[in-house]
């Protein structure tokens, strides 16, 4: 009972101890969770209580306008470098040109050069309202103005030999073309608005020198804008070269030029009595460098004008990239800090919350403590015993404290005295108890290696328990669902038998309607063959019968008048014999008639019956020939002629027409013998239509296979299209996978060069590695194109897997991590398949199922072969025994410890 009451006291101890652990934990957090709060709605910059969103909205403002200022004024400054760039070249170049000029000068007041005239600008003038559309448009002002030719040359070559540099001459001698051009009227454009000739704004002083500008000018115009410009130069039937008072030049070809830069300007005088001066001056030396000074001091005050502008601006710009730097590093760090606080606030939160759930809990236990305490607890008397007793054993314990006192002081008296007795020998005990005891720790320290070791093994052994549970209860389900895989296999291959038998029969059915189909197809051919035949013959025959009709019809006709004659013959009998004698002939005559009649229509009817099949014959028996009917009508009136012995009377008219038709039938029956018809012509035609039909239905034939064929095609190429894109798609999905997995973050993808037909053109293999963009495999490094191709190795076999692989130094580009992760992938991933790796880096050939290592020894190659399996456990049951050995040392070591303190603690009690 005391010791239960005991037990509950230290849990309600514990429980006290960790209450007040965690309220000071909740006091802390609160305390934190304020802080970040209050540090959260202040400004973080000078201890001002603000809004730290508000202060950072604005900061970003600040930012805002800070770079937008920043770049209105690097474009300024830009403008302002060109601008002086352009003025420096522009004084540094009318410096040169100054020096030359006033070396030309010099020459002609010395005499060397005395047809110089001087500058063409410095020889004219223009009101000073055109001098920046002159000085824009006419670029042959700063030209040189000689008299003649030779002048020109001169001048040349004493620029050449002073090393002046170059200009352009003009000679006068050679102006006479432009004189005349000059002096022909001009026609100015028809406009609103004022247009002038630059040309006729000149004024000289010499008339000579005009053509000079005419040269330089030409019809050049000038316009107060741009809009006027254009309307002039591009609104009339005629181009014009047209320039506007600002300096804006529009040429004939269209091209526009101006604007930007400072125009230029002081090109040309602009007063004629200045030009007077100089050229009264004799264009002296002393008034054109005077001049020309004042003009080179005012572009120098110009530049160092600009220079100031533009330092002053270097420091604006330089202030604001400072004040650009400071506002982008405070936004950085407030943001930082509204991210920390947040973060703060999130965790003090959630542990608040969750520590106040824990202090209640253990509010709750102290007071369930406390009420088993008191349930459990003994009563007054026994309490007062136990007062009673525990007072004894405090006595008790305060006398042996005080005995033990004593027996320490004695001892501390023998170890002093035990040490100064033998000092030497005792040193050389402690230096062999020292080398002992570091002997002992570096054993303990070995033993503690080998423990952890042991308990690392332990530990790994017990995961791998745990893994093989989990496999054998995968394998134990990867059982009942091929159980359940086999029973619907069964099920399947029954339903497919019933479904093959099905398929049978009906393929059967189908083969005997395809013969009959065959058979009616053969049928329907013979008989649409026959009608065929039976139409051609009919045609034929219809042809016959027209013919033989029209024949009938003159032969009626022609009885007709042979009866009309022989109605007009009488008979004069002169004796009995000659009139049997001419019966005879007659007779003869008329056999002769009938027989060639008889062969002509046997002929004939021979030649029908030769053309009509079988099923349709023609009778042209039934009717009489228009000649037996001739034939038989005169014999019937010679018969009463001879009976009433008078023959017919003809008339001229009739015997002409009889004598005619004995001619037509005579030529008629020429044109029958010389056409001389080949009447085996119709059986022939019969063999070549009934081979044209057999043609036709061979053909017909070869049709539909062929279209059967053509129908098997596409759907084959529709098969393989289907097949390939499935698998296509399969592989580049996969592809993806792996090589995401392998680079941690890279891409890649396959793309079809054409989508509609992808095996006309092919496959691009597109790769993003890492932190990079895409590119084509060709344009990637060694290692990169190795982990892209192993991606895709493994994305192939994912879908279709090899039995057996060969890699050759597939790590020889890869860094350790990568050559670590594709062999523990070849490791894990690809168990149904064999892989033979050829590698000379550990961290794949560690990995391996067997290992065959090459070396060469005496210039021989040798090969050796090892399992690293039955390696690998004899060296983790070797480690099992070292560690093992070492527990027991370890053991017996604490044994013989403690056996020798229990002899000292004896000796020194003795």
């Amino acid at each position: 009972m005391m010791a239960g009451q005991r037990r509950e006291l230290e849990r309600m101890e514990t429980a006290k101890k960790s209450m007040q652990s965690t309220q000071s934990k909740l006091k802390e957090r609160e305390q934190e969770l304020a802080d970040a709060k209050k540090q959260l709605s202040s400004s973080g910059s000078g201890g001002n209580k603000g809004n730290l969103e508000m202060a950072l909205a604005s900061a970003t403002r600040d930012l805002a306008e800070v770079k937008t200022h920043e770049a209105d004024l690097t474009k300024e400054l830009n403008d302002l470098r060109s601008k002086l760039t352009e003025s420096k070249s522009a004084l540094q170049a009318d410096n040169s040109r100054n020096r030359m000029l006033n070396a030309l000068l010099e020459a002609k007041r010395s005499g060397t050069l005395t047809g110089i005239l001087g500058r063409l600008g410095d020889l004219g003038a223009i009101p000073s309202r055109y001098d920046i559309a002159i000085s824009t448009a006419c670029g042959a002002l700063d030209h040189i103005v000689t008299d003649t030719m030779d002048t020109a040359q001169k001048a040349v070559n004493f620029l050449k030999q002073n090393n002046l540099g170059q200009t352009t001459f003009i000679a006068l001698d050679k102006m006479k073309k432009w004189a005349e051009k000059s002096s022909v009227p001009f026609n100015m454009p028809k406009v609103s608005f004022q247009v002038e000739r630059l040309y006729d704004l000149i004024q000289t002083v010499d008339s000579n020198v005009k053509p000079a500008f005419y040269f330089a000018l030409r019809d050049t115009l000038v316009t107060e804008n741009l809009n006027a410009a254009t309307k002039v130069a591009f609104g009339q039937q005629q181009r014009y070269r047209v320039v506007t008072l600002q300096g804006q030049v529009i040429e004939v070809s269209g091209a526009m030029s101006g604007g930007g830069g400072r125009p230029l300007s002081g090109r040309i005088m602009a007063d004629i009595v200045q030009v007077k001066k100089l050229h009264e001056a004799n264009y002296s030396c002393e008034s054109r460098h005077k001049r020309l000074s004042t003009d080179s001091s005012k572009e120098t005050s110009d530049l160092s004008a600009l220079e100031r502008q533009l330092t002053q601006g270097d420091a604006e710009l330089g202030r604001l990239r400072d004040t650009r730097s400071r506002l982008e590093e405070m936004i950085v760090r407030m943001t930082r800090q509204r991210d920390e606080s947040e973060r703060t606030i999130k965790r003090c939160e959630n542990e608040c919350v969750h520590l106040r759930v824990e202090l209640k809990a253990l509010t709750d236990e102290v007071k369930q403590s406390e009420e088993r305490v008191k349930s459990i607890g003994p009563s007054d008397i026994e309490r007062k015993k136990f007062e009673k007793q525990l007072e004894k054993l405090e006595h008790l314990t305060q006398q042996k404290c005080s005995i033990a006192a004593k027996k320490r002081e004695e001892l501390e008296i023998l170890k002093n005295q035990l040490l100064n007795f033998g000092s030497d020998r005792l040193a050389t005990v402690r230096t062999r108890l020292d080398i002992m005891e570091k002997k002992i720790k570096d054993t303990n320290d070995e033993l503690t290696k080998l423990e952890v070791s042991l308990k690392t093994v332990t530990r790994n052994q017990q995961k791998s328990m745990d893994k093989l549970k989990n496999m054998e209860n995968e394998a134990e389900l990867l059982k009942t669902k091929l159980m359940n895989i086999d029973n619907k296999l069964k099920q399947l291959e029954d339903d497919a038998r019933a479904c093959m038998l099905d398929y049978q029969n009906i393929q059967n059915e189908v083969e005997e309607l395809q013969k009959l189909k065959e058979k009616c197809q053969t049928e329907l051919t013979e008989a649409e063959n026959a009608l065929a035949t039976v139409q051609k013959a009919e045609n034929s025959s219809r042809r016959l019968i027209t013919q033989f009709e029209s024949e009938l019809t003159q032969a009626t006709t022609n009885a007709r008048h042979w009866e009309r004659e022989l109605r007009g013959l009488r008979l004069h009998r002169i004796d009995d014999d000659d009139d049997e004698e001419e019966e005879e002939k007659g007779k003869e005559g008329l056999e002769v008639v009938i027989g060639e009649e008889n062969v002509t229509v046997s002929s004939i009817s021979q030649d029908v019956s030769q053309s009509i099949v079988r099923d349709s014959p023609v009778h042209l028996n039934d009717e009489k020939s228009p000649t037996l009917q001739l034939n038989e009508q005169q014999r019937i009136n010679r018969k009463a002629d001879r009976e009433t012995k008078n023959l017919p009377k003809f008339t001229d008219e009739e015997l002409q027409n009889l004598h005619a038709d004995l001619n037509e039938m005579k030529h008629l029956e020429e044109r029958i013998t010389a056409m001389a018809p080949n009447m085996a012509s119709i059986e022939e035609y019969r063999r070549k239509a009934e081979n044209y039909l057999t043609r036709v239905s061979e053909l017909n034939h070869i049709t539909n296979i062929l279209g059967e064929q053509r129908k098997h095609m596409e759907d084959a190429k529709s098969k393989r299209l289907s097949e390939f894109l499935d698998g296509f798609h399969a592989i580049t999905n996969k592809l993806k996978e792996m090589y995401q997995m392998i680079t941690q973050g890279g891409d890649a993808e396959l793309e079809l060069i054409d989508s509609l037909d992808p095996f006309s053109e092919g496959i691009v293999f597109s790769v993003r590695p890492p932190k990079k963009s895409w590119k084509n495999i060709a344009n990637l490094s060694g290692g990169e194109k190795t982990l892209s191709s192993l991606a895709l190795v493994f994305a192939l076999h994912h879908y279709k897997p090899t039995p057996l692989y060969v890699m050759d130094e597939i790590d020889a580009a890869l860094d350790f991590k990568n050559v670590s992760i594709v062999g523990n992938y070849l490791k894990e991933r690809t168990k149904n398949a064999q892989f033979i790796v050829i590698s000379l880096r550990n961290n794949m050939f560690e990995l391996s199922d067997r290992l065959v290592g090459i070396y060469k020894t005496y210039n021989i190659t040798k090969t050796i072969t090892l399992d690293p399996s039955p390696l690998m456990e004899h060296l983790r049951s070797l480690v099992m025994r070292v560690a093992t050995a070492h527990e027991i040392d370890k053991r017996k070591t604490l044994f013989t410890n403690q056996t020798n303190d229990n002899n000292t603690e004896s000796a020194m009690e003795c």
